[in-house]
C-alpha cells in the first residue's frame, strides 16, 4: 500500500477533510441565500407531513429536502472577472491544420472592404476556417469588377468550402 503524499507545511487535517455525495437520499433544495430565508427552512420541515399524506410522494420525499445555500452575488462578482482575458487578435486567419484546402484562400486581416460601397468594415471578432456560423464573402480573381459572392453558413467555413455549391 503506497502512503499519500502530504504537502509540506500543513496539517493533514486541512487537506483530508474531502466532501463527500450526499448518500441520505435527501433531495436538494438548492436557493441563493438570504437572511430571511431561515422561514423557509422552517416552514418546509413543518409542512413535509403533507407531502406523506399521498403515498406515491412518501416514496419520494421520505425526508424533508436538504436546504442548501448558493452564495449570492456580491461587489466582488461584479469588479473581477474570474475569467482571463483572452489575447486574440479580431480578424480573420488561417486555422493553419495541415491538411486543411482552405487555408491558403484566407486573407489575414481584421478589416473588409463591401465591394459595391467601398465601406471599411471592421472585424468584431476572431474567425478562422474552423469557425461556424459565418458571412463569407469570395472573391473572383479572373474578373476583378463584379466577381463577388457572399453566402451565410451554420458549417464550419472549411466544411462549406469542401461541398458542392449551390
Amino acid at each position: 500500500m503506497t502512503k499519500s503524499p502530504e504537502p509540506p507545511g500543513y496539517p493533514r487535517i486541512n487537506y483530508s477533510n474531502t466532501r463527500r455525495k450526499n448518500k441520505n437520499g435527501r433531495v436538494p433544495l438548492v436557493v441563493t441565500y438570504n437572511s430571511q430565508l431561515e422561514e423557509l427552512r422552517k416552514t418546509a420541515k413543518k409542512l413535509h407531513h403533507t407531502l406523506h399524506k399521498d403515498g406515491r410522494l412518501t416514496t419520494i420525499f421520505p425526508d424533508p429536502p436538504l436546504l442548501c445555500y448558493r452564495q449570492p452575488p456580491n461587489l466582488r462578482n461584479f469588479i473581477i472577472r474570474s475569467a482571463l482575458s483572452s489575447d486574440t487578435q479580431k480578424g480573420t486567419y488561417p486555422c493553419n491544420v495541415r491538411s486543411c484546402k482552405t487555408c491558403p484562400h484566407v486573407r489575414t486581416t481584421d478589416r473588409i472592404q463591401i465591394p459595391n460601397t467601398q465601406q471599411d468594415y471592421k472585424i468584431p471578432g476572431t474567425f478562422t476556417c474552423s469557425t461556424s456560423d459565418v458571412v463569407y464573402l469570395i472573391r473572383c480573381s479572373k474578373y476583378p469588377v463584379g466577381g463577388v459572392y457572399v453566402v451565410e453558413t451554420r458549417q464550419k467555413l472549411k466544411a462549406r468550402m469542401r461541398s458542392p455549391h449551390d
